[in-house]
């Protein structure tokens, strides 16, 4: 589980070429979890530093993981 506050500074600190932070989103470039929080901050953060920011990590993202998470998302609701 994420702290989105923790996130949003770290996308924040990415940004400003802050390397600690940058390592933070490359080391995590598989997790799906972190994804869909990016996704979030992408679409829905105030700040254009952070929503900038989470849309350039999403783009490093494998394209297997981005498949399977636009998968889930068009999949019919059970």
């Amino acid at each position: 589980m994420y702290e989105k506050k923790v996130v949003r500074e770290l996308l924040i600190d990415s940004t400003h070429g802050i390397q600690k932070a940058k390592t933070y989103f490359e080391e995590r470039l598989d997790d799906k979890l972190l994804l869909d929080l990016l996704v979030e901050f992408s679409t829905d953060d105030y700040s254009t530093d952070a929503s900038m920011t989470a849309s350039y990590w999403i783009s490093q993202f494998s394209e297997v993981t981005l498949w399977c998470r636009r998968k889930f998302i068009d999949s019919p609701a059970v």
